[in-house]
């Protein structure tokens, strides 16, 4: 079913969330929210994705209890890849983590300050009427205001702000400078072929054209003399596949040979075969060599799971990871997470079905993000227990200061599956 907004929220702000939602449906505007509209019992995550996708606009009840809710994170994002307007409702002047500018950079945000945030309802109603009917009517002078003291507030206590707003425009400017500085090489380059081309004279056949239009001939008293043609001097020079003059290669060719046909086979017998040389300058990019490591890193570590050993996957990831789902967690929480699968389920097998695939859209904005698409056949049982299926492993993974990939982000998603008791 689709509805106009979708509020997320924490459930510790439950109250100001049905406010919210009590108001803009006064105002006859759709409105989904939990647990009112997703059912506890069913696939929570899932119904999640789909009431978001189904809303055009997503209001987002900021507060310190939103900025330490694992699935907050989750609902702002999917609504960041999906497109949709995200509308921050600020409740205090607390500043968000990192991870949620990244989101929520280019959005303005309506700060709601002081004991009744209540109060500021109306102000939020016409904004989502604004932007529901069109940018048009989006404008109002108290949003403008809220934003200026929100980007105030962010620039003097968060440094990295600036660097997340503008990397978009940031990575534009490199292709472009990028484009520029290949262009200039390539101009450069075929100057200094022309120019060394003339410096070494005039080709071989065009001197020999030459020689028989510039008006010389034999007097007329002095007997016939038997013609020879002169020996074929040698090319310096030969034209490539490639389209350039290169230094030609001696190569053998008969002593005598008559004509302009024999100088034409001389000239196409000193051209220069394609070598393995022109193949070879043809490497991998940069990004290329990357994916190749990210999957190596992550088909290692599906290589892992079949082992008792907790601490053999903790090579893998950063200090803090959202884990299968079950919020951000430490190192030692991770391993205690995996000590509980690993009790449940003795026997466990994943294999890779495929090969990864690598979505770009957000290490074009972030460059020390990868994301990493690997589906996967599972097995697991527990004595007569059995449960087997297909996923698609989603991991999130960031390069550090010193180089090295660590995963901050692993679940699983599409997943089918069969049980037998």
């Amino acid at each position: 079913m689709a509805h106009d907004v979708f509020i997320s929220h924490a459930r510790k702000d439950q109250k100001i969330a049905d406010a919210i939602c009590e108001k803009l449906e006064f105002a006859e505007m759709t409105c989904c929210i939990a647990p009112r509209d997703i059912s506890p019992g069913g696939d929570w995550t899932e119904a999640t994705r789909k009431a978001i996708r189904s809303s055009r606009a997503i209001v987002l009840v900021f507060s310190e209890n939103a900025n330490a809710s694992p699935h907050i994170e989750r609902e702002i994002a999917h609504a960041f890849y999906t497109g949709r307007t995200i509308i921050p409702f600020r409740l205090a002047e607390t500043l968000p983590r990192r991870d949620f500018l990244f989101y929520l950079g280019d959005f303005r945000w309506f700060d709601a300050f002081g004991p009744d945030p209540e109060q500021h309802l109306e102000a939020l109603t016409a904004h989502i009427q604004g932007l529901l009917r069109g940018p048009a009517a989006t404008s109002n002078p108290l949003l403008s205001h809220s934003a200026n003291k929100r980007a105030v507030a962010l620039n003097s206590l968060n440094p990295w702000k600036d660097e997340v707003l503008t990397s978009g425009q940031r990575t534009q400017q490199n292709f472009k400078r990028i484009a520029i500085a290949a262009s200039v090489f390539a101009a450069v380059g075929l100057l200094w072929l022309a120019s060394r081309q003339i410096e070494y004279g005039a080709l071989p056949d065009e001197r020999d054209l030459g020689s028989k239009s510039s008006g010389r001939s034999t007097p007329l008293d002095l007997p016939a003399q038997p013609r020879q043609d002169p020996p074929a001097p040698t090319p310096r020079y030969a034209f490539t596949r490639l389209g350039l003059w290169v230094p030609a290669k001696p190569s053998p060719t008969p002593s005598v040979q008559s004509g302009t046909l024999a100088r034409i086979n001389q000239s196409q017998a000193a051209v220069p075969l394609p070598t393995s040389s022109v193949a070879a300058s043809v490497e991998s990019t940069p990004l290329e060599a990357e994916e190749h490591s990210l999957k190596k890193l992550v088909l290692d570590y599906i290589r892992t799971v079949p082992s008792d050993d907790a601490s053999a996957q903790e090579r893998f990831f950063a200090q803090r990871v959202s884990f299968y789902g079950e919020g951000v967690l430490s190192l030692p929480m991770i391993q205690a997470s995996m000590q509980r699968y690993h009790r449940e389920w003795p026997i466990r097998n994943w294999e890779p079905r495929g090969e990864p695939k690598f979505p770009k859209i957000l290490h074009s904005t972030n460059p020390e993000l990868y994301e990493v698409l690997q589906p996967i056949a599972w097995t697991v049982a527990n004595d007569s227990r059995h449960k087997q299926g297909n996923t698609t492993l989603y991991v999130r993974i960031r390069k550090n200061a010193t180089g090295e990939f660590r995963i901050i982000q692993i679940e699983q998603r599409d997943a089918e599956h069969s049980i037998s008791e």
